[in-house]
């Protein structure tokens, strides 16, 4: 079974409510996609997620579309 810790690292990063790059912090996690609980086995995808860490807008960014 995947493990869920997150792990996560400090960096800058062009935050695009602030129009410059910030500090932000980054982690990756396993997310759920289905809205059903039949098919939520079968619907988990990584993905980046993005916090900027001055104004706290977060993106989150499906891996496998990258």
């Amino acid at each position: 079974m995947a493990s869920k810790t997150r792990q996560t690292t400090t960096t800058t990063e062009y935050c695009d409510e602030c129009g410059k790059a910030q500090p932000i912090e980054v982690s990756i996690s396993i997310l759920t996609e289905s809205p059903t609980r039949e098919n939520s086995a079968f619907s988990r995808e990584p993905y980046r997620i993005v916090e900027c860490r001055v104004c706290g807008e977060v993106t989150k960014t499906r891996m496998n579309d990258v």
